[in-house]
């Protein structure tokens, strides 16, 4: 990825594997955008469902000077290498990511760059909302913050990013470095913690409106989180967000208040789910943390240091999901 853009260009990095049945919506949605420069970086991550051939018939008839898009083809090896394969190849000074089922508003990338203009912002998040094909009454909003130390809401544990929701400067991206392999989901977790705990911290903002649509149909790599794998990733996630927060120049007693009840409720949930093992890691961050104090989170570390039958028990009286 080169060190500097091309100004006014917007890159949307666009990565799939066999979507031929929902990648054109979602290139349609960026062909509609009332904003231009554009650059579509579509990483094809090994699709044999005929995706290669429906993305080939649409660049032929949509790709035009101002709306330039490039296609490339790699052997399958994760969603994370696609996006950075995209990423050394894009141009443009901001950037977007689209997984290849999802949508983009048409004013989304005009109101970013606006935003980006006015605010000298490195960062934005915004809102968006799920959607299911077939189900008109299922309905699922999530609006941006309006606070804008993102950093803080990271901390409090308010703010749970996925692709589309943030936007970046090129700089910013090239400081985060690259999307982390071998992560079958949390990927967006951990490059926004990335992003959020750099020293110095990032200019951040927020628009407080929905503006991408996320596809909530089939199967949702969120569902991860319910295996234990996915209980070790996110447990990798709070441990990076602790070390990066504790290797900062400056931090205080409130981060380390905010952290500590974070770790100690995923400490609670996973021995009272009998997951022991991935106990381990939060342990270790917990004890590079001062002590509890507030009686809620004293209760959590008592529960954790007994039976499992007792954090089971703390996780219903604190209504906790297990």
């Amino acid at each position: 990825m080169t060190d500097e853009g091309e100004r006014d260009l917007f890159s949307v990095v666009v990565p799939t594997f066999n979507r031929v049945g929902t990648i054109i919506e979602a290139l349609d949605s960026v062909k509609a955008q009332t904003y231009r420069p554009i650059e579509i970086l579509i990483a094809d991550d090994g699709s044999t469902d005929g995706t290669e051939q429906a993305i080939a018939e649409w660049i032929r008839a949509n790709a035009r000077p101002d709306f330039a898009v490039k296609y490339q083809w790699r052997e399958n090896q994760g969603v994370c290498g696609a996006r950075n394969d995209a990423l050394a190849v894009s141009s443009g000074e901001f950037v977007q990511f689209l997984d290849s089922d999802d949508l983009l508003y048409p004013e989304r990338l005009e109101k970013l760059v606006h935003f980006f203009r006015a605010e000298g912002v490195d960062y934005i998040e915004t809102g968006f909302e799920g959607f299911v094909d077939g189900d008109d009454d299922y309905e699922e909003v999530h609006l941006g913050h309006g606070e804008s130390c993102q950093f803080s809401l990271l901390l409090r544990g308010r703010l749970w990013p996925n692709t589309l929701r943030p936007a970046f400067r090129r700089g910013l991206i090239r400081r985060i470095g690259p999307w982390r392999h071998g992560m079958p989901t949390f990927q967006d977790l951990d490059f926004v913690i990335r992003a959020l705990t750099l020293d110095p911290l990032p200019r951040v903002g927020s628009i407080v409106e929905s503006l991408a649509r996320a596809r909530r149909s089939g199967d949702r790599m969120s569902d991860t989180f319910k295996t234990l794998e996915g209980r070790r990733l996110r447990v990798g996630c709070e441990e990076l967000l602790v070390r990066e927060v504790l290797g900062r120049a400056e931090f205080d007693d409130e981060d380390c208040v905010k952290l500590r009840a974070r770790c100690l409720t995923l400490a609670l949930r996973s021995k009272a789910a009998g997951w022991g093992e991935v106990l381990g890691g939060l342990l270790e961050a917990l004890s590079l943390l001062p002590q509890p104090t507030p009686m809620k989170d004293r209760l959590k570390w008592l529960a954790i240091r007994s039976g499992r039958p007792v954090c089971w028990i703390v996780c219903r009286a604190l209504k906790l999901a297990v």
